[in-house]
């Protein structure tokens, strides 16, 4: 090759080697590394914006996914407490729906399940049916009914009402196993100008043991249609 062409190549070569290395400056310069994503004592930082710090409470005994023997471990942050129950077993997790009539004024009344639903069969347990309305009684031994032939875990319970609470008016909603109030108790309100309550209690059934909604009315409200489902797993 003439040395007057190889130098050309020479210096071509010379400015492509300078360009990639002002492109590698350029790069390095514009990175900026986000490493708030994996330290969550500093906040968790989600499209630029850092959140509040997240705070991990509750020390499992066997940490061990699915492990029975793990407690519960609560996630903490500005927004509220969301509680894993390490008593779940993953995989299996089912609505029961438990209703019935308010009996109004201040006269104590029970839900029972609807148990043809926990089976379903297709039977129409909405808030106010014909069905759930035929499911209360005055009498705790009346309404309540064995669930299941094995033990139950409820993580939660969510109960609502056909009817707004007026001033000074509440009903108090307390689930029963075994004609007591469980332990721990699972029990929430709806209070004045409120239609719903929840909670988010857990607690274990014992197999066979009969389950029902205690309902306590304040005030001289009037009767009504109540619901409660349920969010049950085995423990």
């Amino acid at each position: 090759m003439p040395p007057r062409i190889l130098r050309k190549w020479w210096f071509v070569a010379l400015v492509l080697a300078l360009c990639s290395v002002a492109a590698l400056v350029v790069a390095q310069s514009t990175y900026k590394p986000i490493t708030e994503i994996h330290d969550f004592r500093f906040g968790l930082m989600v499209g630029g914006s850092k959140g509040a710090p997240l705070v991990l409470s509750g020390t499992p005994t066997a940490p061990v996914i699915g492990s029975s023997s793990a407690t519960s471990v609560s996630i903490v942050t500005d927004g509220g407490t969301v509680t894993v129950d390490g008593n779940l077993t993953a995989g299996f997790l089912q609505p029961l729906v438990i209703c019935g009539d308010d009996a109004g004024t201040t006269t104590t009344n029970y839900l029972g399940p609807s148990l043809p639903s926990w089976t379903g069969d297709g039977t129409d347990y909405s808030l106010a049916s014909t069905a759930c309305s035929a499911l209360d009684s005055t009498t705790e031994a009346t309404a309540d009914l064995a669930v299941s032939t094995l033990a139950l875990r409820v993580t939660g319970m969510r109960c609502k009402s056909n009817s707004t609470q007026a001033a000074a008016e509440s009903l108090t909603m307390t689930l029963r196993s075994a004609a007591a109030d469980t332990a721990p108790v699972v029990s929430c309100v709806i209070g004045e100008a409120a239609t719903e309550c929840r909670s988010n209690v857990a607690t274990t059934i014992a197999a066979g043991a009969t389950m029902a909604i205690k309902v306590v009315p304040a005030g001289n409200n009037s009767a009504g249609a109540v619901q409660c489902v349920l969010s049950v797993g085995m423990p």
